[in-house]
């Protein structure tokens, strides 16, 4: 039996009008022969809506605000199934609890540990399409949790590879993935096939189209991915394996795939830490437990005969900022440290492509653009597939846009729609 899972996004069920839309596509796809499960977002700015509503409160409650926030997407598969029934369709919405969607207990940050798959199979095998929320999940003591903000591409993507579905469809406001945000270049080419650890790199650079956990669980469960366009017919982005993606580009294919840039990083730095194996332990150790994702990690400098120290540098989203340097102050006598430097208003613009670091032109062809713009460098890590340094936020849009023209990225027939904002910058939940 094939299954397909297919997502909408917030933007894509933002309108009664846009949900029976989705539902004229869903019709569509399933007249194919596909057995499909239906995931939603929350319609365009209701989570907000619903955030907004607890923060007049002075106590926060991590429990309660999952009870809340959750909410959005109930009201959204309700929507999706009546407007599936308007096509002749039988359709059950399912919450997380009634999946279930197991889940860790790390409210507003949970992870997945499991989705039994039965109950949707049932669903499937009588010809009912089953609707389920994203962005939400449940425990084993049966508390109501949430993902994080684009939580929903994550719940597509390990549904389908619990169900061993043949695809996930994405269906977003956007044409497909493009080369760069439009909103700081002008014609960005859409990228027609992607390798899924080129995707990997993107997402978690900062490209917000899909969210980097989403990513993570296709790469790890091998699930085939497309983002589609809701409201025209373009063909979109399939993003599958690196050999099966290397197959389809010419001999000769352009290094740089794309370039992202995240304007949300925080720049901190300790200075003397005493070199030693066990000096910074503790502090991973406190982030991990505190789920602070470090970025950018960068060790030396500062070592001489007479001070066996050195220095650690890394960034952290503006979002843990308070939390990070609340957590590295208490352990300043355990870690050693004599002074932290905290710079805000970080951008980190990564370069992204397959065997980027073996071609020596890429990094000559970055500094030369920093050089000729007169932009600083705070920092820079290389791998196989990215390329990323750290500039002030002011300079961000500048440096993405010219190096969106030296690496020959700019698709000269493709206009920009005017008045459409197609950037995917805002992750719906």
């Amino acid at each position: 039996m094939t299954y397909l899972v297919v997502k909408f996004g917030g933007t894509s069920v933002g309108s009664i009008e846009h949900i029976k839309a989705a539902a004229s596509r869903i019709a569509g796809l399933k007249s194919q022969g596909n057995k499909i499960v239906v995931v939603v977002s929350a319609m365009a700015g209701e989570t907000n809506r619903l955030a907004d509503l607890t923060k007049v409160f002075k106590t926060k409650n991590p429990k309660a605000y999952d009870t809340v926030v959750s909410t959005g997407e109930q009201v959204t598969t309700g929507l999706m199934v009546m407007a599936l029934q308007e096509q002749d369709i039988t359709a059950q919405s399912l919450q997380g609890w009634q999946v279930p969607l197991m889940t860790s207990s790390d409210f507003s940050k949970a992870r997945f540990e499991g989705i039994p798959v039965q109950n949707l199979k049932t669903l499937l095998d009588q010809d009912i399409i089953p609707v389920i929320p994203g962005f939400q999940g449940v425990t084993k003591e049966g508390e109501i949790t949430t993902l994080g903000r684009g939580g929903s591409d994550v719940t597509a993507v390990v549904l389908a590879a619990a169900l061993e579905a043949k695809a996930c469809h994405l269906y977003k406001d956007v044409p497909g993935i493009l080369t760069s945000d439009p909103a700081l270049v002008e014609n960005p080419k859409i990228l027609d096939h992607l390798g899924i650890e080129e995707m990997f790199e993107m997402s978690s650079q900062g490209a917000k189209v899909i969210h980097p956990r989403a990513i993570e669980a296709a790469l790890v469960h091998q699930v085939n991915l497309k983002v589609l366009p809701t409201f025209d017919e373009g063909q979109g982005t399939t993003i599958a394996s690196d050999t099966e993606s290397l197959c389809t580009k010419p001999l000769e294919s352009q290094t740089i795939t794309g370039i992202v840039c995240n304007t949300g990083e925080v720049r901190i730095c300790l200075q003397n830490i005493p070199i030693s194996p066990g000096a910074t332990i503790c502090l991973f150790d406190a982030f991990a437990k505190a789920n602070i994702s470090l970025d950018m990690i960068l060790q030396g400098g500062g070592v001489t005969s007479d001070s066996p120290t050195q220095n650690l540098t890394f960034t952290v989203p503006e979002s843990d900022q308070k939390e990070t340097i609340s957590l590295t102050k208490s352990l300043q006598k355990t870690v050693g440290f004599t002074h932290m430097d905290v710079h805000p208003r970080i951008a980190k613009v990564s370069l992204v492509g397959a065997g980027l670091r073996g071609h020596a032109n890429v990094a000559h062809i970055l500094h030369k653009t920093l050089a000729d713009l007169g932009i600083s460098l705070y920092g820079m890590t290389t791998t196989e597939l990215k390329m990323s340094v750290l500039v002030s936020n002011e300079y961000a849009t500048q440096l993405v846009s010219a190096l969106h023209d030296n690496f020959n990225l700019t698709n000269p027939q493709q206009k920009r729609k005017e008045g459409k904002d197609a950037t995917g910058s805002t992750l719906s939940a």
